[in-house]
Order: structure tokens, then C-alpha cells, then sequence
């Protein structure tokens, strides 16, 4: 709970963790400013692009050189493909053309072709291209910078070292994550991105929490302000008085806690979506994988699904990093809010109860059986391999999926193909009716996982990206943990191991409450699991159990939260609104429709939208704006 005078803006956070410093807003484009016409011959405009680009590469090896040895190497292959991209023909073909036709200096020719390209990613609906449009936008900046004479750096505009700052900006431009990495910056506010955009998996390599919010400009007159950013919650406190500050810090273990050896309380493992991102990898007291979400691969295709060839690289790769722990691999989980731009799911509603995972295999089972055969190919000779296969809702869909699995390993067999013939395989429970199931599901099982996310969302029937609705949506509801704690007794009684893989897995409050329920595995992000690992070293079994039985016996999510120590409301509750926010109604606090929202008033130059006409009249009825914070039940989209 937050103090009277803390105001707080809410958002989402893209990179997890918890900071304090000085909000400062930085906006690294503004200090190349477009450039003329050029004055001199295209031919050298080409050659001045060319002898810069040349620059930029060697200066890009030097900087993946000094990266190899860095824990957070993901930096080095991301700044690999800036390298690949400036190599490649493709973008030096558009600027020289560029040079040629419009008679453009060097530096307006790469900030058009860049544009052009940057549109072309971002209309494509392709979620992989349209990440990739700020690794475009970052180069052609580096290249302006360089071109019209700028010492080389995201950060020099800033009037103040940017030590121990939180950067507010337009979007996270992965050279500048590298660069306020190294000087100093704890974290980031932006407007655009997500987790699976380069310049968040870095932040999230380094441990910098970015929060992003709905329009960073409603926040300029928070420049200067002290903050605490908590990208775990999604907020950012303003000003926070020191009652603030203690409960939430204190979250954060300073340092981690080293040795050979993982928890005995429970046992460690990662969640990743690219094999990149375990490249250095600290695995000192962490299992293996315990989740490869496979999607990625497939949502970047190029116009269908990607081969069989194409699938077994990709693989090859995350086993070849795991060696020699074990590595969990989630079958294609498509459908829902992850569709796929080459691939129809036919009219749906409602996706997230359509077609999604094994109920696609229906009606194109080629689908898991392609991907079966890639996966046991490339880990041909590798142990540690675990198949998990999501959705599963009762044990006929388990059966056939299974089915499909045990065709594709015949079919390796026939084709005297070298493949991994042994492994487990396990079922990721995520529906009210897999609960149900449970006990005939281990049966069949050699583990099982527990998707927190997917099943809280089916257990409310709530959407979790319904902003009005996230009041219900929490882990930390008597009813989640009573399902956790069924799903434990049955699990310890079949004498097979059950993992968190969902985010409640990381949430270091409830973390003493999962152990005292009987959860053994804690699948968490890369840059959680020394922390959580930090977490376990300080509980004792007895007392988790006790606090366990405690919030068993709650009955609601409140009580939970006092006994955690985290008093206040679950997520969703009422909090100050972003300022300026114009989809919150500012009477009622619902979230609303801007655009083509007739109820709508403006006052003192701000434009207001209302979810009834009743809200609409209170509003004018008010004689000024009302100097209280507005109330609001949402994060920001």
C-alpha cells in the first residue's frame, strides 16, 4: 500500500525488478537532426556511407569482443545481428539508391531508407519484424552520429551524468541499454516494446527493470522526481516516503547467494524464449530449462511454418547450451494472443477458448509431428531432454497428442535417422478441468508443470488483458492456492515432481508460501533465478508450511497479503492514474474506448472520454478538475 502523498503511475513491466533513482527524460534521436541536401557528388555521399559503415562494424567486433566473457552475452549476439544487417546488401543497396535518386548527404539518405524500411516491419503484423524495427532505428542513428560528426553516444545529450538515473524514453534502443548499462542507469520508462523486443532482453540480462507506460509525454512534468520503479508490480512511485520504499526493497536480495550447490527446499530452473539468451549463463545452483517456449521460432517465419531443418538447427542450439543439465521443451502453443500471421485460425470470438496448442493438431497434426522430429533429432545424444505439452485439459487429449508423438518417433526410427529415443515427458496444467484430471494426468506423466498465468485467467474466467477486470487476477487468492495445494498432495503422492513456470514462480513474497504447499520445481526468468535462489537460502521448511496452512485457511486475497507482509490490494487496485491518461474515465475510474468514444469533454486543453453519460454530467458538474488523484482500476495497456 502506498502512502497518501506517494502518487503512482501505473503500466506493465517488460523487464522485471525493483530500483530507485531520479526520473530523467532522454531522447536519443533528437541530436541528429535531419540533414540537407547534399552539395557534393553522389559517388562520394556513397563512399563517405561506406567508409562509416566500415567504421561502425569494427567498432561493433570490438564491443562483442569485450561481451564474450560478460555474464550478459546475449548483448554480443544481439549486436551480432546489428553487424549481419550492416553487412548485408540489402540495407546499403536502399541507402546508396536513396543517394543516387534524391541527390541526399549521406546522413538524410540513411535516415530515409531506415524510415522506409522501419514502415515496411512495422505494417507487416509480423511480431518478430516489428521487434526489429528499433534495432533499425538504433543503427541509422549510429550511423547519423557518426556521419555528421557526433562523438559517438546515445547519452550525450544528457545535461547530467545519468548515474544511478531512470531513463524515461520513447522506446529501448538496445545501444543504449549497452551504454546506460555501463554508466550507471538503474532502469527504464518507455511507451513502446515489449519482453521480446533486443532492447528489453538486454535490460533484462543486466537486471534493469523497464516499466512501460501508455504515453510517456503525460509524464514530462515528472522530470527531476525521485522514483521507485517496481516493474514486478507495474509502478512507478513518485516521491515515495520511506514507508514505501522499505517493504519493496526489501524484496530485492542484494547480492546473490553463491555455491555449488541449489536449494534443498526446491529446485531451480529457466524460462527462455531464444537459445541466445543462455550464452554465459551463471548456472551455478540451477537445474537446466525448466521452459522453452517454442513460439518464437515460428512466429518469425517468413511466410509459413518453419522446416523440419530449420526447427532441428534452432534446437541443436538450446541443448547444446543446457549440456550437460536437462532442458524442458514446450510444444507449439499458437492460438489465443499468439497467432500467427501466415496461419488462420478461422473466426473466433473468443481465442483464448478456440483453437489453440493441440486442438489445432486436429485438424493439421503434420504440425507437432514436424516439430517432434526436430526436437528428438537435435537432441540426439543429449539426456536431459523433457517434452511438456501445454493445454492439456483431461487425459483423452493427452492420448492423442501422445499419439502424434509416438508417430513421429516411429517415423525417425523407419527413416534410420540418429535421434534422442529417450526422454520424459510432462503436461503443463492450465485449465480448471486438467485440475480435475490430475491425478489419471500423473498416470500417464513423468512430471508436470503448472502454468500460473493460463490458469488463474480460466479459473476466474478473467481476462487478464481486460484492464477492468485485473481487481480478480492474482496469484495470491485462497482459491489459486488451494488449487496449488491439491495439485501438490497429488503430485507427492504419485511421487513426481511439480513445477511453477508461471510468473508466481518468481514472486519472492509468495515464494515461502508455494515451498510450504509442496511446489519442488520454480521454472523463473534468467536474470530471477540467482534471486530466487537468494530467497530459499533464508527459509526454513517449518516455517514455510506454517505460513502455508495460514493462508489456506484465508479467505481473501487480502488476508493473503497481510500474512505475505505485503498489505494492500491484490493486482488491480485503486491507484493514481497516469496523468493525462485519456482512457480512464476520471469520475468512475473505469478504462474506456478513446477512439470513436462520443463521451468525451475537454477541459483545460485535455481531451477526457467517460463510459456513461451519467459520468459525462457529474464530470461538468464539477466546476474545475478535481485536485485529488484520479482513481483508476487498471495498468496501462
Amino acid at each position: 500500500m502506498t502512502t497518501d502523498t506517494t502518487e503512482t503511475v501505473t503500466g506493465s513491466g517488460i523487464a522485471p525488478g525493483v530500483t530507485q533513482g531520479t526520473l530523467r527524460f532522454f531522447a536519443p534521436a533528437a541530436e541528429t537532426p535531419r540533414a540537407p541536401a547534399a552539395k557534393g557528388e553522389p559517388e562520394t555521399e556513397i563512399e563517405r556511407f561506406a567508409q562509416h559503415v566500415t567504421s561502425l562494424i569494427e567498432d561493433l567486433r570490438e564491443t562483442v569482443a569485450r561481451l564474450g566473457d560478460d555474464p550478459a552475452s546475449p548483448g554480443a549476439d544481439i549486436l551480432r545481428s546489428h553487424i549481419l544487417l550492416l553487412e548485408g546488401s540489402s540495407l546499403r543497396s536502399r541507402v546508396e539508391e536513396t543517394i543516387r535518386s534524391s541527390n541526399l548527404a549521406a546522413e538524410a539518405a540513411v535516415e530515409h531508407a531506415i524510415e522506409e524500411i522501419v514502415r515496411v516491419f512495422e505494417g507487416s503484423g509480423n511480431p518478430v519484424l516489428v521487434e526489429r524495427a528499433p534495432d533499425l532505428r538504433d543503427l541509422a542513428i549510429q550511423l547519423r552520429q557518426r556521419l555528421v560528426g557526433q562523438r559517438p553516444s546515445l547519452l550525450a545529450g544528457l545535461p547530467q551524468d545519468p548515474s544511478e538515473c531512470i531513463l524515461a524514453t520513447r522506446e529501448l534502443l538496445p545501444s543504449l541499454v549497452l551504454e546506460a548499462h555501463a554508466r550507471g542507469v538503474r532502469g527504464f520508462v518507455v511507451d513502446r516494446g515489449t519482453p521480446l523486443s533486443h532492447g528489453a532482453i538486454l535490460a533484462q540480462s543486466f537486471g534493469l527493470p523497464v516499466l512501460r507506460v501508455a504515453r510517456l509525454e503525460t509524464l514530462w512534468s515528472l522530470d527531476g522526481s525521485r522514483v521507485l520503479l517496481d516493474a514486478d508490480r507495474g509502478e512507478l512511485l513518485v516521491e515515495p516516503a520511506p514507508a514505501d520504499l522499505a517493504p519493496r526493497l526489501a524484496e530485492v536480495p542484494p547480492v546473490p547467494v553463491p555455491g555449488p550447490e541449489p536449494s534443498s527446499l526446491a529446485r531451480v530452473w529457466l524460462n527462455v524464449m531464444d537459445p541466445d539468451q543462455l550464452v554465459g549463463v551463471d548456472w551455478t545452483g540451477v537445474e537446466g530449462v525448466g521452459l522453452y517456449r517454442t513460439e518464437m521460432l515460428f512466429l518469425g517465419g517468413r511466410g509459413g511454418m518453419p522446416s523440419e531443418e530449420e526447427q532441428t538447427r534452432a534446437y541443436r542450439a538450446l541443448f547444446q547450451r543446457c549440456a550437460p543439465g536437462r532442458a524442458t521443451v514446450r510444444t507449439l502453443d499458437i492460438g489465443g494472443d499468439k497467432a500467427l500471421p501466415y496461419f488462420s485460425l478461422g473466426p473466433q470470438d473468443n481465442p483464448a477458448l478456440g483453437l489453440r496448442a493441440h486442438r489445432i493438431y486436429r485438424f493439421h497434426p503434420e504440425i507437432l509431428l514436424t516439430q517432434v522430429r526436430a526436437i528428438l533429432r537435435a537432441a540426439a545424444g543429449f539426456p536431459g531432454l523433457r517434452l511438456l505439452f501445454p493445454m492439456i485439459e483431461c487425459i483423452e487429449e493427452w492420448r492423442f497428442v501422445q499419439g502424434l508423438v509416438d508417430q513421429a518417433v516411429d517415423s525417425l526410427a523407419a527413416d534410420g535417422i540418429e535421434f534422442q529415443d529417450r526422454f520424459e515427458r510432462g503436461v503443463l496444467v492450465e485449465t480448471p478441468s486438467a485440475v480435475w484430471s490430475f491425478r489419471r494426468l500423473l498416470e500417464a506423466a513423468d512430471f508436470a508443470s503448472v502454468g500460473t498465468n493460463d490458469l488463474i485467467q480460466y479459473l476466474f474466467a478473467v481476462d487478464r488483458s481486460n484492464l477492468n477486470v485485473l481487481r480478480t487476477y492474482g496469484p495470491e487468492h485462497p482459491v489459486v492456492l488451494q488449487v496449488l495445494a491439491a495439485l501438490a498432495r497429488d503430485a507427492k503422492k504419485a511421487g513426481k515432481p511439480l513445477a511453477i513456470c508461471g510468473k508466481a514462480g518468481s514472486d519472492l513474497a509468495l515464494l515461502p508460501v508455494l515451498i510450504g504447499l509442496g511446489i519442488t520445481d520454480l521454472s523463473v526468468p534468467i536474470n530471477r533465478a540467482q534471486a530466487v535462489r537468494a530467497r530459499l537460502a533464508t527459509l526454513r521448511l517449518r516455517d514455510c508450511r506454517r505460513l502455508a496452512r495460514e493462508c489456506l485457511r484465508a479467505e481473501t486475497p487480502h488476508e493473503v497479503l497481510e500474512l505475505l507482509g505485503r498489505p494492500g490490494s491484490p493486482p488491480g487496485p485503486d491507484v493514481v492514474a497516469p496523468r493525462g491518461a485519456d482512457w480512464v474515465d476520471p469520475v468512475c475510474g473505469m478504462a474506456v474506448h478513446a477512439e470513436g468514444n462520443p463521451l468525451t469533454t475537454v477541459r483545460n486543453g485535455r481531451r477526457f472520454y467517460f463510459c456513461s453519460p451519467e459520468c459525462l454530467e457529474a464530470f461538468l458538474r464539477q466546476p474545475a478538475p478535481p485536485d485529488t488523484k484520479l482513481r483508476s482500476k487498471l495498468s496501462a495497456p
